[in-house]
């Protein structure tokens, strides 16, 4: 997890310059030195194979290879990784591209196994067109693509079967995937998400190993060159523009060769970071989405800014019982720095007694968008969000907590324009401490015994495993902190759950608007504070505690263990312990262990 390791260390001197507690700081450096070990833990005691069971059906695989000018040594395992594959019914198709090397023609002359097809391509043509000429020697049911330096894990074949058994729709199959060095040590493990389609606009996440229905590929046109160093991006996007028939294997099943010459070594090499920004920027021309595509500063990333559309409007609902200075430094930054003009400011005004809260409220409602809703009665978030909700004249509803502050200009129309994309559900920001740390960046289920925030403690300006922190990623949940949806679908799954009167309420959301087929996302870029908690208190007494609990076990009721233990959005093999979030496990128990 590179990425990760390096950010935190990079974390360090961040905590160090905001005067961060000693102990935070303490903990951060420990897991950045503990990750590789970390992976090696989990390779010994987690790493599993499935158990060799008799299959239904058994589809032929064609591995393709294109191959120019590789190391013998490295294709040689390449092709070797093929032969120890447990499941027998494959083909390697190897496409030359003209290799300059003589070697490896007499090595690819020298395969005898017959399983095996060799194409001598008469011209160089490059990665794509050298995959499209074994792609047309493929006669499989489906195709696998191995580079000339990789290595597939033993049963990665196997376990693609299995779920081509169990899934017999599936266009695209994708695994786990890590990287291994000229000594064959493996790092660096990519641990994914499940199918997350705007996820997939900021990265490529499927790479490899990724096996798709060959049928498929061929209607698409297989391969594009101008897409060289992204083609497989290119062609993911593709495929995930015509099919939902995406399957996701947990293991880590293909280890890239950290070499000089490869892509794994050096991306930039074959100028895959700008080929994939020309592949995001070709799939929002083909779908006829309203976004910018942006590069990440000072990284390898894109990020795509949803645009609202031009009949959005938006009901910012705002919760308030007194705290005027708190919610008045919130409306000021909305008024003062958004840039998006079309909303309105509903305050769920629940009880304030205050003169200087009731002076607030007369002082904006000099603005013609600008209303204040008087709820009377015991406090219950959903309620009052639900009441709100349904005076509010928007097509889109912007959940926000008057102890946060506006940051990013474009919030409000990045929100609208995420909540209005295809098969979006609830949208969320990246929440920040007033010290500039991650509050919030998304909600992982199961951590912390039942949910917590994801990025916590960690500077803004750091990216994150795999951009975690700085791209749109879809999460299971978003906090209500600041929270965008649909009004119609937030209609359709019936609102908050007044049950849930202070926690969690928002999770049970997200989780009623994922089960009816939508992906709540965080977006990365988009920043605001938040002075978390200041308006309600702690849950120390008595009643507080009572009910906090008798929450968590309606919410467990609801979802189950199944889910709250196997977050589709993060992934089994890592750790669900706060402060090592996006490790790997070291006990394959350690989630049984986890209580609920």
């Amino acid at each position: 997890m590179k990425n990760l390791f390096y950010g935190i260390k990079r974390g360090k001197t961040y905590l160090k310059n905001n005067g961060f507690k000693e102990t935070v700081r303490r903990t951060r450096i420990y897991i950045s030195e503990k990750l590789p070990f970390k992976y090696r833990l989990w390779i010994k005691n987690c790493e599993e194979v499935s158990p060799k069971t008799e299959l239904r059906r058994e589809p032929l695989i064609s591995v393709c290879m294109p191959v120019y000018n590789p190391d013998i040594k490295w294709l040689k395992r390449a092709v070797d990784s093929v032969l120890k594959q447990s499941y027998e019914n494959w083909e390697l198709c190897i496409a030359d591209d003209r290799s300059t090397d003589p070697r490896v023609r007499q090595f690819l002359e020298g395969l005898s196994d017959r399983r095996m097809k060799v194409v001598f391509r008469e011209e160089n043509g490059n990665i794509s067109k050298a995959t499209n000429s074994a792609l047309a020697i493929a006669s499989g049911e489906f195709a696998a693509f191995l580079d000339n330096d990789d290595e597939l894990a033993p049963n990665a074949l196997y376990e693609a079967a299995l779920v081509i058994n169990k899934h017999p729709d599936a266009d695209l199959i994708y695994s786990d995937e890590d990287k291994t060095d000229e000594k064959n040590r493996r790092f660096e493990p990519f641990f994914k998400p499940d199918f997350s389609p705007h996820t997939l606009l900021s990265l490529n996440y499927i790479s490899h190993l990724g096996i798709y229905r060959l049928e498929l590929i061929k209607s698409l046109g297989g391969f594009r060159s101008e897409y060289d160093g992204s083609q497989d991006y290119d062609l993911a996007l593709r495929v995930a523009d015509i099919s939902n028939n995406i399957y996701h294997i947990p293991k880590v099943l293909y280890h890239w060769r950290l070499l000089k010459t490869s892509t794994a070594g050096d991306v930039g090499q074959k100028n895959s970071y700008n080929a994939a920004g020309l592949a995001i920027e070709d799939t929002i021309k083909r779908r006829g989405l309203m976004v910018e595509v942006k590069h990440v500063k000072n990284s390898s990333f894109y990020n795509v800014e949803f645009l609202p559309g031009d009949d959005d409007f938006v009901s910012v609902i705002i919760p308030v019982r007194d705290k005027a200075e708190i919610t008045e430094n919130c409306l000021k930054s909305i008024y003062e720095k958004t840039d998006f003009k079309n909303f309105e400011i509903i305050i769920a005004d629940n009880g304030s007694e205050s003169p200087d809260t009731l002076k607030l409220f007369e002082k904006y409602k000099k603005h013609d968008n600008f209303r204040v809703l008087n709820i009377s009665m015991p406090f219950n978030f959903s309620r009052i969000n639900n009441i709100a909700a349904s005076a509010a004249r928007g097509n889109i509803l912007l959940f926000l907590n008057n102890d946060t502050e506006v940051i990013s200009p474009n919030w409000l129309g990045a929100i609208a324009g995420a909540c209005g994309a295809k098969d979006a559900g609830c949208v969320g920001a990246k929440l920040l401490y007033p010290n500039d740390t991650i509050q919030h960046c998304g909600i992982i289920l199961g951590a912390e015994g039942l949910a917590a925030n994801c990025g916590m403690g960690v500077h803004k300006n750091e990216r994150g495993s795999f951009g975690r922190y700085a791209l749109n990623y879809n999460y299971s949940a978003v906090t209500a902190a600041c929270l965008g949806v649909k009004k119609s679908l937030f209609e359709k799954v019936g609102g908050f759950d007044e049950k849930l009167a202070v926690a969690f309420n928002d999770v049970d959301l997200c989780l009623k608007v994922k089960a009816a087929g939508a992906h709540n996302l965080c977006l990365g870029q988009i920043l605001l504070y938040h002075h978390e908690s200041l308006t309600r208190g702690l849950e120390d007494s008595p009643e507080k505690v009572k009910r906090f609990n008798s929450e968590i076990i309606r919410l467990k009721k609801k979802w189950g263990d199944e889910l709250l233990l196997n977050d589709p959005c993060y992934n089994i093999n890592l750790s669900l312990s706060r402060e090592l979030l996006f490790t790997p496990l070291t006990d394959k128990g350690a989630r049984r262990l986890v209580k609920l």
